[in-house]
């Protein structure tokens, strides 16, 4: 069932009410807050008919209405409005954005945080999914005898970077040697067609011994692998200290 003009209006007052104040909404306040030139009875019916449809909830028999799941879906897919951005707020965001749209993951954390700053909310963000990207580069680098840094770069714009065991023994020509190997032979490759068999038989290019390629081939494929795992980017958390 569709609701009227006028079932809209009242859930709308609700949801917004109840999201500034976390207290349940009764009829006389929105009638006086809201200015709904209908009376609190009249007001009160149509609570109960959205009651009834199951946008609304009653916590308490003597207490006011709170929004339902399906009353906050229907305020965002119906009944949110969206202001349109001023031209000196667009210009304003392509100018923050503009230094990372080579980089996805810095572009997605600089989104989240625009929003999070023009809503005055907590913003999330989450990263695509990765797994039809390609390889276009992977770097070793060394950190320290033992430890090296693996950076993973994607055709969709993505660097991931892993930090990893290597054997002791390994250098660090020898390090860039295998990079190299792997890199040739499976740059353009998607991560889904990308296993420990293809990263393998890349590295065995170097002619390197196993006792120096084992580990190494494992952890460059657990980097490319890792490379598609979702990330959640979260922004604005002490704007949850402003709200009820």
């Amino acid at each position: 069932m569709s609701l009227d003009e006028r079932k809209k209006s009242i859930l709308k007052a609700v949801i917004d009410d109840y999201i500034t104040t976390a207290e349940p909404v009764g009829s006389k306040l929105l009638v006086s807050k809201y200015r709904f030139n209908v009376s609190p009875a009249t007001i009160r019916n149509e609570m109960a008919d959205l009651e009834e449809l199951g946008y609304l909830e009653q916590p308490h028999t003597s207490a006011g209405r709170i929004p339902s799941d399906k009353g906050y879906r229907e305020y965002v897919d119906s009944l949110l409005r969206v202001e349109q951005l001023s031209e000196e707020e667009e210009e304003k965001i392509r100018l923050i954005m503009r230094d990372s749209l080579d980089e996805l993951t810095g572009l997605i954390r600089k989104a989240s945080n625009i929003l999070s700053e023009k809503t005055g909310y907590v913003s999330l963000a989450l990263s695509p999914q990765l797994n039809r990207s390609h390889l276009q580069q992977i770097k070793m680098l060394m950190i320290e005898p033992g430890r090296a840094l693996v950076v993973v770069v994607l055709s969709a714009g993505v660097v991931k970077d892993r930090l990893v065991r290597i054997p002791d023994v390994l250098d660090a020509s020898q390090l860039m040697q295998i990079a190299a190997a792997i890199e040739e032979g499976l740059s353009g490759m998607t991560l889904d067609d990308i296993t420990l068999v293809t990263v393998a038989t890349a590295a065995r290019n170097t002619r390197l011994p196993d006792n120096l390629l084992n580990q190494v081939m494992y952890e460059a494929y657990v980097a490319i692998k890792q490379a598609d795992n979702l990330e959640l980017y979260m922004d604005g958390r002490h704007k949850l200290l402003s709200y009820p």
